[in-house]
């Protein structure tokens, strides 16, 4: 959409000042049972679910084609992009048979722990699986100073970011013969798809620096994660006691250890849910020694995010329970996604997943298509949040139906803080980035008491795609001026308090997907030059 589209709506309701009562969030379904998959059939179940920044998503289900070695497959946005029986271009000859584990990255690349189909074996393989390569079957060499001599033999799960970098878990055992143990390691991949390096990540009896212990063994898929820097929070049992640890190194929480809970420890942490973004936030669970009605706790940077038995009031005035099958997500711009449930100490009711505290789906409550939601999954792939924080898919059923996967468009206000550390502050205090819906900006951290605020909007940033932007006089400038289309007054800064102005965005959706950046500029009355800037948003609307 043209920069002068933008200018010509945002503007309009910038000057009119109009604000709109918030609507609630739309949740929309994107794939039921019985939707005809072109060329195969119509979907009967549906599995494992993913999204990325680019409103793209996968699922796996099944079909009801005729030949059940052919009746698993992948969609990617509605679209069959890989299917049981599928010939793959490496080795020669191979071909797919399950798929156990599936993760999407921005650039539209797939990762997969399945089962391949080799020439010369007569039995399916675990492999790991890169777009239409298998990078490693079962039986292939491991290469790694703790475990010489041993081979791949069992992949059960792959997380991929957005540099092609993959992280893939499971087993490895003797060439020999002999006990299997557990492995992590790293696949990275360049933007053709070649296969660049491999290296070990862990591996059973690895010593971990610094705490005088050894790896044994890790946790299920939603115990690991990997951001796009490929850091990795993981939960490990060691020899001597539970953890969860960043990067291998750094333990963030340990059993019988203090938790953010006062007089509380850790009881056990093998049923953690953990997440990692890309500014190095976390957020881990675990179960709490003492008080079952309060055991399970979510953590978020060392401090308590959710206990059991507290009561959020948007959901229920009930307590939530321990609910922990389903994964924890900590997006980009800081929003937590988590799922929860509600008990008046006999009966579990009020199914939710919730960003932050905000219920967006709830069993038996949320209507989508004019059809109740009976169902809210709560197994280890029942939903995803891109690493952005923009957009949601949900697995679950629906009144009369079954199976349905749900889709979900948050719009996003994305903070780019820049290299440079400007001293001022702009940030979003209410609404969201969706058409129809008012925006309420804050300024903050002026040079001077008085300073006149003001925001600028642009339709390109400085230096496009750079996390930086151009020092000069005033401080890093994120966004392009040749490109601005409109600028919000905020009321002078009295020097302690955040000022607020805000923003209607037009019911119009062709504004849908328009990407739009801002940045605050404090300027000290009666001068031209003496200005400071603030961090830089970036503001992508989405549908309502």
């Amino acid at each position: 959409m043209s920069s002068l589209r933008y200018g010509k709506a945002l503007l309009w309701f910038a000057l009119l000042g109009l604000p709109t009562s918030a609507s609630a969030q739309t949740v929309e379904s994107v794939l039921e049972t019985g939707s005809t998959i072109l060329g195969i059939g119509a979907m009967t179940t549906l599995d494992l679910v993913h999204v990325n920044d680019t409103k793209m998503w996968t699922a796996l289900i099944d079909t009801g084609f005729s030949d059940q070695n052919q009746d698993g497959v992948v969609l990617r946005s509605g679209f069959a992009t890989f299917r049981e029986g599928m010939f793959f271009s490496s080795p020669a000859g191979s071909f797919l048979d399950e798929i156990e584990s599936i993760n999407i990255n921005r650039q539209g690349n797939i990762a997969m722990a399945v089962k391949a189909r080799v020439p010369g074996v007569s039995s399916a393989k675990q492999a790991i699986a890169f777009n239409l390569r298998f990078v490693a079957v079962a039986g292939d060499p491991f290469i790694s100073p703790f475990a010489v001599g041993t081979v791949f033999d069992q992949i059960e799960f792959v997380k991929l970011n957005d540099n092609n970098l993959l992280l893939a878990k499971g087993k490895i055992r003797p060439a020999t013969g002999g006990a299997a143990r557990d492995f992590m390691m790293k696949f990275q991949f360049d933007e053709l798809g070649n296969l660049v390096s491999s290296t070990s990540f862990a591996v059973n009896t690895q010593p971990i620096p610094g705490l005088g212990v050894v790896v044994g063994s890790f946790g299920t898929n939603q115990s690991v994660a990997m951001n796009n820097n490929g850091d990795v929070i993981c939960y490990v049992l060691t020899n001597t006691s539970q953890m969860v640890l960043r990067n291998l190194s750094q333990p963030l929480a340990r059993e019988s250890q203090p938790s953010p809970i006062p007089g509380r420890t850790w009881k056990t942490l093998n049923v953690a849910r953990v997440a990692l973004n890309d500014h190095g936030d976390f957020v881990l669970s675990g179960i709490l020694n003492a008080a079952p009605s309060t055991a399970y706790l979510i953590e978020k940077n060392g401090q308590k995010f959710a206990q059991q038995g507290d009561v959020i009031p948007a959901l229920s005035p009930l307590p939530i329970t321990g609910s922990n099958a389903a994964p924890i997500f900590l997006t980009n711009n800081g929003d937590v996604f988590w799922r929860t449930s509600v008990s008046d100490g006999t009966t579990v009711t009020d199914d939710a997943i919730l960003r932050n505290f905000e219920p967006i789906v709830v069993r038996n409550r949320t209507v989508v298509n004019g059809r109740l939601v009976t169902k809210v999954e709560a197994v280890d792939s029942c939903f995803a949040v891109s690493p952005n924080g923009r957009f949601l898919v949900a697995s679950v059923e629906l009144a009369l139906l079954g199976d349905a996967l749900l889709f979900v468009d948050f719009g996003l206000v994305l903070e780019l803080p820049g290299c440079f550390a400007n001293p001022g502050k702009l940030g979003l205090s209410s609404g969201a980035a969706r058409v129809g819906e008012h925006m309420e900006f804050f300024m903050d951290d002026g040079h001077v008491a008085g300073a006149r605020p003001r925001i600028n909007f642009s339709t390109r940033q400085r230096i496009p795609g750079s996390e930086c932007g151009v020092v000069g006089p005033f401080g890093e400038t994120m966004i392009s001026n040749a490109h601005l289309i409109g600028s919000l007054f905020p009321p002078p800064w009295d020097g302690t308090n955040p000022v607020t102005t805000g923003v209607t965005i037009p019911a119009d959706l062709a504004l849908v997907d328009a990407v739009i950046f801002a940045q605050g500029q404090f300027r000290r009355p009666g001068t031209r030059f003496d200005r400071t800037l603030t961090n830089a948003l970036r503001i992508e609307i989405g549908a309502p």
